[in-house]
């Protein structure tokens, strides 16, 4: 066999179980990341501290949850989390946080890059 082509059959047979390795290796799925969807579970392992809980018939995310035990309902981005009367008793979906908008009205939101829930309207600044 020529030079030329044992190395390149090396380098073609090291690049194949590089792909390899990268595709059938687990990886950690972050808080809020997708661990089972529509078409079942996947492969990789929600982060450590966090859960694997059902948020919509087709969607089930890493969350840190008390206990390990998921909640029975997450309230969904954009959906009323806190008012007057206070805080309900299901959390955010993982990914958001529950923010005030209005004095008296928080909804679950996802976070900017600087972490920081936005401004209360109708606040003087």
């Amino acid at each position: 066999m020529p030079a030329n082509l044992s190395r390149l059959l090396v380098a073609f047979i090291a690049a194949a179980m590089t792909v390899h390795g990268a595709v059938t290796s687990p990886t950690v799925i972050p808080v809020g990341g997708l661990c089972s969807g529509i078409a079942g579970p996947v492969q990789d392992t929600c982060v450590k501290g966090s859960t694997c809980c059902f948020v919509s018939p087709d969607q089930s995310v890493c969350a840190v949850v008390e206990g390990e035990k998921c909640p029975d309902h997450f309230i969904p981005e954009g959906g009323f989390c806190a008012g007057f009367a206070g805080p309900l008793p299901f959390p955010c979906v993982p990914g958001t946080t529950c923010c005030y908008l209005f004095p008296d009205q928080a909804v679950c939101t996802a976070l900017p890059p600087n972490r920081a829930c936005p401004k209360i309207q109708g606040k003087a600044a």
